[in-house]
């Protein structure tokens, strides 16, 4: 989120329907982040990481996908109007974490898409893109050749270079992208290699 929509959220944030809500949502979000410091296991080679490690993340995650699960019910849409932009930021980044926690990504990227079409300044909406992708990836096993449809994820080969999983229809990227005011350059970099047609 850049300077000013932090600035403008937090102004906004008096205004929200469900402010205990969105607290507990920059909350999670905060934990979120730690547990991917690039300190921690995933910026690390694979084959060096405790296990055990790797499952307590994975339960720290699981229980802020429950916490936002409960929330969702409560609020029903990640909207401005209920959480603040802040606040939906907050909520697709621990949907983008667990895709496939309980059908999480699913559920969150249909609620996005609603906000999207009916006012696209009520979500975050420039997440859209990468829940997709994450949600394509994931569908195909996590494969090195999966493709994604906006260029958004990558992964760390064995050597710990990135690389981007190929991208479906390169040819109409710019224009996906720009629905969603992303920059080609800054989304799509790191899958610059793996575009397909």
């Amino acid at each position: 989120m850049t300077d000013a929509a932090s600035r403008q959220s937090r102004r906004l944030a008096g205004k929200v329907k469900y402010p205990a809500v969105r607290r507990q949502l920059l909350r999670l979000e905060v934990g979120d982040q730690k547990d991917r410091d690039p300190s921690t296991f995933y910026w690390q080679d694979p084959a060096t990481v405790d296990r055990s490690v790797v499952e307590e993340a994975i339960q720290r995650d699981r229980v802020r996908a429950d916490i936002l699960l409960d929330f969702l019910a409560q609020i029903k849409t990640p909207s401005v109007r209920n959480i603040g932009l802040d606040g939906s930021h907050a909520a697709w980044l621990i949907a983008q974490h667990n895709p496939d926690y309980r059908s999480l990504g699913p559920l969150m990227l249909r609620k996005m898409k609603y906000l999207y079409y009916k006012d696209k300044h009520q979500v975050h909406y420039r997440g859209i893109p990468y829940l997709v992708d994450r949600l394509m990836i994931h569908r195909q096993g996590w494969r090195r050749d999966a493709k994604q449809l906006y260029g958004t994820q990558g992964y760390f080969d064995e050597h710990g270079v990135l690389h981007g999983y190929p991208i479906i229809d390169s040819a109409h990227l710019v224009e996906r992208l720009h629905k969603f005011d992303l920059d080609l350059r800054a989304c799509a970099a790191l899958s610059e290699k793996g575009m397909t047609s």
